[in-house]
């Protein structure tokens, strides 16, 4: 919204005044005894800022108020000494610590005492070497005493809340006693209270505590301080924290519009229970932090729990007065927008809706804005009421109204324009497109198996069964079977598919397991043997190898290059980045895509340097083969290339992004033939 004017806070303090004087004035509780100051708490989520503007407002209409002394709790010298003795208890090497707790009054050391304490030291901790000390000096019984009163606290602290442990402190030591000398023990006695509170939300001991108290001393945070004497009549000032438990025959919730802030958002490390630490990363150069899914998902965790917190502390104020509760607060907008915005809010009501309430006035006007009838404005509290006496003539007299519409129809009106606003809310949203769209489907990545050259316009098997043959559609038939079933039919392929298929696979294991040195060095049984023997292949495996192939493959030109080769790549798994406009046949969509490219993924069987230094690319298949391809190579060729090519294409591409250049040498080697196929350039 709108920068708020600088006045703007005294404008509401001088309206809840007004209020207040006019109460005092004119109203009675509900025993029918006037309406006193004493009676009147004004309650904030935090007074710094707040109760100063309030405290002269109220002073210009003659009505005294209170504020808590806001001296830090922490710098209390019994609070100090009991933090000292609680953190010697969790970790005696912090020397700080440990330094005034022994020059306190409960244990007495001097500063001489100290001094020969740390000459026995030898650069180690103060603990340590009064350790050290004690047991060089054993009449030194006041170290004694203190390292034994330690180890027994330590001891105790094991397994305990910090509520239990505070009372032994309390019961033990003296602490009590020393502070009732100095003015009373109070402070202590909140000290113990924020402690049980603790350790009612969620157990977590010692060193919780002592990390919680950390934080907030690090905050400049404060607990209200115990143990100031109350003005006999006027009005309180406090927080709604510290109202916990109270509670007064008037309040008035002030500063409800204030905004909800939420700083822990913006830290640079976010603690979340779940995820653990939420970091953002920073980018290439180190000059900014990027926001990731983790840190997000954390940033929106937090807010769902301040949300919560929110709700919870909204709720310990709405409940604080016996008899009358009055809100105030101010916005930055027109006041009817306003009043409609939070008519339309109360219409969806989602907890999402609910973590988008930027105030504590959002949250109460958008469950009950449709009830309000009149609403007061800050601005109108400058003006003042005048008295006016009525003749006794015209008190009695018909006095002539303006015709007005009826409640319910105001309603109905009111109700009719949330509906409208809020549909039209929703279509906007709804019909809104994004106008990059179209590579929001665009993969981010897909495998080799699945591209094809019209892959991203969804419609290529519709294309592929424009036209077909005879023979197309028993293939199409085939494959249709193939995916729905798993398997083709016996009576379509004459032979078990299932069974062909696992063969096909078996040999392909032994080709990529396989020792190519000890394969030329003995047969291929013996090669197979140490394959199931070693666990590389199963014993299924050898059963269902088909010996024949793996034998051709042994003597093969193929083989033979492998065993002559510079470098070979078996298995080769590769990634790499092709432009997404190949991958097309829609030329608009072409030049749409522009320079986008697609990730994609595979594996190739084998790309090997020759000993010419050629760059070879040899993918295996283990296709059966017509009787008349069998025969005739050409026919073998013309067979595998129509089925393998484009897989063929798309790996020779991923080769000249990785290696730099284009294969020399593109071939398929057909197992039933025992020999490699060369793959023209034109045909890719």
């Amino acid at each position: 919204g709108e920068e708020e004017p600088p006045e703007a806070k005294e404008r509401e303090a001088a309206a809840v005044a007004k209020k207040i004087r006019y109460l005092l004035d004119h109203e009675t509780k509900d025993d029918g005894t006037p309406i006193r100051p004493a009676d009147i708490a004004l309650l904030f989520r935090k007074l710094k800022g707040n109760a100063e503007v309030y405290t002269k407002a109220l002073e210009k209409e003659g009505i005294l108020s209170e504020v808590p002394e806001e001296k830090n709790f922490f710098y209390n010298a019994d609070v100090l000494l009991v933090l000292s003795l609680l953190n010697v208890i969790d970790n005696p090497r912090r020397d700080i610590y440990l330094a005034g707790l022994l020059c306190s009054p409960l244990f007495g050391f001097s500063a001489d005492d100290l001094v020969k304490i740390r000459r026995e030291g030898n650069g180690r901790s103060l603990y340590d070497a009064l350790k050290s000390y004690v047991e060089c000096n054993k009449e030194f019984t006041k170290g004694s005493d203190f390292l034994k009163t330690i180890s027994h606290f330590r001891d105790e602290s094991e397994g305990i809340g910090i509520d239990r442990l505070l009372s032994q402190l309390y019961a033990e030591t003296g602490i009590e006693a020393l502070a009732a000398r100095n003015g009373g023990t109070d402070n202590l006695r909140l000290f113990y209270e924020y402690a049980r509170r603790f350790e009612a939300s969620s157990y977590r001991g010692l060193y919780g505590f002592i990390h919680y108290i950390n934080r907030l001393i690090e905050s400049g945070a404060n607990f209200e301080k115990a143990g100031g004497a109350e003005r006999p009549d006027c009005v309180r000032l406090v927080t709604i924290h510290a109202s916990k438990g109270l509670e007064y025959p008037v309040c008035f919730l002030c500063e409800t519009g204030s905004t909800l802030t939420d700083q822990d958002t913006k830290n640079a490390v976010l603690l979340d229970p779940v995820l653990g630490p939420a970091l953002k990363l920073a980018d290439p150069e180190g000059l900014v932090s990027l926001a990731n899914p983790v840190r997000a998902l954390a940033e929106q965790r937090h807010r769902t729990a301040a949300c919560e917190e929110n709700l919870r502390v909204l709720y310990v104020a709405l409940t604080r007065a016996k008899e009358r509760l009055f809100v105030s607060g101010r916005f930055r907008c027109e006041a009817e927008e306003f009043l409609e915005n939070m008519r339309a809010a109360k219409e969806c009501a989602t907890p999402y809706a609910a973590a988008k309430r930027k105030s504590f006035l959002e949250f109460i006007l958008a469950s009950g804005a449709d009830a309000i009838r009149t609403v007061v404005f800050a601005e109108d509290a400058e003006s003042e009421r005048e008295e006016t006496e009525v003749p006794t003539e015209t008190q009695s007299a018909d006095v002539p109204t303006l015709p007005q519409k009826s409640e319910a129809a105001q309603d109905a009106k009111r109700a009719s324009a949330i509906n409208e606003k809020t549909v039209g809310n929703y279509l906007d949203r709804f019909s809104y497109r994004y106008p990059d769209e179209i590579f929001c489907h665009i993969p981010a990545k897909l495998s080799v198996s699945l591209l094809s050259p019209a892959v991203l316009d969804g419609n290529e098997e519709e294309e592929r069964l424009t036209i077909e043959t005879d023979a197309e559609k028993s293939e199409r038939i085939k494959s249709v079977l193939h995916t729905k079933l798993g398997i083709i039919p016996r009576f379509i392929t004459g032979s078990d598919q299932r069974e062909s298929a696992k063969r096909g696979i078996a040999t392909h294991h032994f080709l990529q397991f396989c020792n190519f040195e000890k394969l030329a060095a003995t047969d291929a049984d013996t090669e197979l043997a140490r394959l199931v023997k070693e666990k590389f292949l199963t014993k299924e495996d050898e059963a269902l190898v088909r010996r024949e192939e793996l034998s051709l493959f042994a003597t093969s030109d193929l083989f033979r290059s492998f065993l002559s080769a510079k470098t070979i790549y078996r298995e080769f798994r590769f990634h790499a980045k092709l432009p997404a406009k190949d991958f097309t046949k829609d030329p608009a969509l072409a030049a749409t895509l522009g320079d986008e490219v697609l990730f994609i993924q595979g594996v190739m069987d084998a790309v090997f340097i020759d000993e010419n230094g050629a760059l070879c690319l040899v993918d295996y298949k283990t296709d059966r083969l017509p009787k008349d391809a069998l025969a005739d190579e050409e026919k073998a060729r013309a067979f595998l290339a129509e089925k393998h090519t484009r897989q063929l294409s798309y790996y020779a591409a991923a080769i000249r992004k990785i290696f730099g250049k284009f294969p020399d040498f593109i071939g398929i080697y057909s197992l039933p033939l025992g020999k490699t196929l060369k793959i023209q350039n034109y045909e890719l």
